[in-house]
């Protein structure tokens, strides 16, 4: 996980200021979890071994492993039932003893509770009190949380941190990795909630058109790398222009729709839901003319008719 700047502290006492680094994992030289004693903090530091042994399941690299001192060839992928069954045939036992190992704090993710608290948006007397979404005790009849309950939100005060309302996502900072290191600039465009399938010009329509038929070929015809390669090229050559064409058209029925829906109108803000969206992309599709190109032309005649009908 990456470290962040604080940019701003809440009205508790703060360890760290605004401007200040702030690391979500914890470090040796940290003082450790808030809510424990200074003792519990030394004691939970590092690992400790109980003393007690319980029995685990071996993974199925164990497995492998196992199997391979044991003489097996292996071929190919095999999945974990079948690695137990061939443990079996080889007298391979399938379980392990092991001490059960208490991990200490240093080198753990912090948590939301810690991140808040050392940004002074929680209060100490308090902290068993906050929770991530609230309780069902705290919501009135219309299932919302009451006011006063909100500062306990976990989620709600971590969400309202200006630094994690602009964190970038971990692609986007391995593009600036790579735009930093090489001459030209690489940018992200992230396709928006609910409809992957409007980026590339309809790609992923094509990709699954490409799978449908790759999966109605049996096993036999494509086991191998000569036969995989071979397969795989008949099935590029399947997706037509004509697929490609209506796939692109599809894809821009959905961004005229998100296009549409992300405008503002002169009362409130359209909605972005997967509901409003399939609505919209069904009616275009039903009243197809060069006028609906324009659907913000569109709407204004429509809204402007609706009021003048109401006023006559």
């Amino acid at each position: 996980m990456r470290d962040t700047v604080v940019e701003e502290n809440g009205p508790y006492g703060a360890t760290h200021l605004v401007g200040q680094p702030q690391s979500m994992i914890f470090k040796d030289s940290d003082s450790g979890p808030f809510y424990l004693t200074e003792q519990e903090r030394e004691i939970q530091k590092y690992p400790v071994a109980t003393g007690r042994m319980r029995v685990r399941k071996k993974s199925r690299k164990e497995l492998l492993e196992g199997l391979k001192q044991r003489g097996m060839v292996i071929k190919g992928n095999y999945s974990i039932k079948q690695l137990v069954q061939y443990a079996n045939n080889y007298n391979l036992p399938v379980e392990t003893n092991e001490e059960v190992i208490r991990p200490g704090w240093v080198g753990a993710t912090k948590g939301l509770l810690q991140v808040l608290w050392e940004r002074g948006f929680v209060k100490e007397e308090e902290w068993r009190k906050y929770t991530l979404e609230g309780r069902k005790s705290w919501k009135d009849e219309h299932g919302q949380i009451k006011q006063q309950y909100l500062p306990y939100l976990l989620r709600k005060l971590i969400a309202d941190c200006t630094d994690f309302k602009n964190e970038k996502s971990a692609m986007d900072h391995l593009f600036d990795e790579l735009s930093n290191k090489g001459e030209c600039r690489m940018i992200l465009l992230v396709s928006p909630k609910y409809h992957c399938e409007i980026a590339g010009e309809g790609i992923e329509y094509a990709w699954g058109l490409f799978k449908r038929w790759y999966r109605s070929i049996s096993l036999e015809n494509k086991k191998g790398k000569e036969k995989f390669e071979v397969e795989i090229k008949k099935c590029i050559r399947k997706v037509s222009k004509n697929h490609a064409n209506r796939f692109a058209a599809r894809c821009r029925r959905y961004m005229l729709a998100y296009l549409n829906k992300a405008r503002q109108t002169r009362d409130e803000e359209g909605s972005l839901t997967f509901t409003s969206i399939e609505k919209f992309v069904k009616h275009f599709k039903c009243h197809r003319s060069t006028a609906d190109q324009d659907w913000g032309f569109i709407a204004q005649v429509w809204r402007e008719s609706f009021l003048m009908s109401r006023q006559n």
